[in-house]
């Protein structure tokens, strides 16, 4: 195999992010702002600090890794998105995600009223850099207690009190041959092809995971043609694997959704 040299672009979103800063020069530069996002970025809320602004929130001015508190904007950000790691998907779709998108539309919508008409204040200038800075550190923390009381115990609870079941995701299931049998031991085999219930994701994901990853693996000695035929037969018999499995599918009533069978009693 010939090495190649180079080196991959270094990731910025990962859990260990500390923040994130988009520098934006504007004209006159005093209305230049640095955008700044607490944490990793892909869970957080970027906020504006202006150029000409001399304070800013006490939640962006103190902090400690090792100490936790709710008096530090790092820690609302760096909480909600390690305890999404209990159920990333339905967090991002439900809470988080729409959280995100509210908060920064009504930092955006603030800043582009500032343009229309900037404030000859500086004091006033940073009232607002505060406002929203402030705002957004509680409405994380607000949240977060939501999260925690929602997302426990590997079930969903609902503020009225009911409570669903969180499950897994159906092709995980598959793929770990999860049956009416599972309570026998079950031995882990090596596999060539993708469940076909992955078949239902996104094509995003599907490019990683198409069959031919999976056919390359057999290695260049085996028969491609012989192999793909064989997935071909079992994509086919998916159809009847869906329609067995999808009877079984557990749906939550109102406007929440979920690609999981339950794996329960």
């Amino acid at each position: 195999m010939q090495e190649i040299r180079g080196q991959f672009a270094r990731g910025f979103s990962i859990p260990r992010t500390s923040y994130s800063v988009v520098v934006q020069s504007r004209h006159p530069s005093e209305r230049s702002i640095a955008w700044l996002a607490a944490d990793q970025p892909m869970t957080s809320v970027f906020v504006p600090f202006v150029a000409s602004a001399k304070r800013a929130a006490a939640f962006y001015q103190t902090g400690q890794q090792e100490i936790f508190s709710r008096d530090c904007a790092w820690w609302a950000f760096n909480f909600v998105s390690n305890w999404m790691t209990i159920n990333f998907q339905d967090m991002m779709a439900m809470h988080v995600g729409p959280k995100i998108k509210e908060q920064q539309d009504i930092i955006m919508k603030a800043v582009k009223t500032l343009d229309e008409q900037w404030p000859e204040s500086d004091m006033i200038l940073e009232e607002v850099q505060m406002g929203l800075q402030e705002h957004l550190v509680g409405e994380w923390w607000t949240m977060a207690d939501e999260l925690v009381a929602h997302y426990s115990d590997n079930r969903y609870t609902r503020k009225d009190g009911t409570i669903r079941a969180l499950g897994y995701p159906d092709w995980y299931l598959q793929m770990i041959g999860f049956n009416g049998e599972f309570f026998k031991i079950q031995w882990v085999q090596w596999a060539a092809m993708a469940p076909p219930l992955l078949l239902n994701l996104p094509n995003a994901f599907l490019a990683v995971a198409s069959p031919s990853t999976f056919l390359s693996a057999l290695g260049p000695e085996s028969n491609a043609g012989f192999a793909q035929g064989v997935f071909l037969g079992a994509v086919l018999g998916a159809v009847g694997v869906l329609g067995v499995l999808g009877a079984s599918r557990q749906r939550s009533s109102g406007s929440e959704s979920s690609g999981y069978l339950l794996a329960e009693n």
